[in-house]
């Protein structure tokens, strides 16, 4: 069975949610028209890319949301989610600047193949982060991407442990190809 990292909007696991869901899709080919090797395309979409998507999705002077920042192979707990989003003092933080990361395991190529304990992976912490529309306005890709835990404190970030799953290499072997060259 093969994953699709690609969005399908007509598949029946989203319909309900589709009211909710807004998608920016940005123009690949002219983003990356001046990108040589996959590193600056990565760069630039961490860049130009980032910013693009933010004032599609939210336009200066639109009204205060609550964003759930993450990659497509980045998965936060529903439990998780609804915990954090149904607790006031949690939507007053979120508010003040205060942001979420939801940390946790990583897994390759199956779910049976997860980090080891301990390993950088086993807390995935640069993952989907949780935070109000005003704060990421501030903010940039490579601040919200934070990989070590005391950069993520020092950025008032709470960490919320076990929370989300990272999928990074459930793949086909040419993406995974493509991944590793690019780390």
């Amino acid at each position: 069975h093969t994953v699709s990292q690609r969005w399908n909007s007509s598949e029946p696991c989203w319909r309900r949610w589709l009211p909710r869901i807004m998608r920016v899709q940005l123009d690949g080919a002219a983003l990356f028209s001046r990108a040589r090797k996959p590193y600056e395309a990565q760069r630039i979409m961490r860049t130009t890319g980032f910013a693009t998507a933010l004032a599609q999705a939210l336009p200066p002077g639109s009204e205060e949301a609550w964003v759930l920042l993450s990659d497509i192979d980045e998965i936060p707990r529903a439990s998780t989610l609804s915990s954090v989003l149904l607790t006031e003092e949690v939507r007053q933080t979120l508010l003040k600047g205060r942001v979420y990361a939801l940390a946790g395991r990583s897994y390759y190529y199956n779910a049976a193949c997860v980090s080891r304990h301990g390993s950088l992976e086993d807390s995935w912490i640069a993952g989907p982060k949780m935070l109000a529309s005003e704060s990421l306005r501030k903010s940039s890709w490579a601040k919200l991407r934070t990989y070590f835990i005391a950069v993520a404190r020092e950025r008032n970030e709470e960490i919320l442990w076990n929370s989300s799953w990272h999928f990074g290499f459930l793949m086909t072997p040419d993406e995974q190809r493509t991944k590793l060259c690019l780390n």
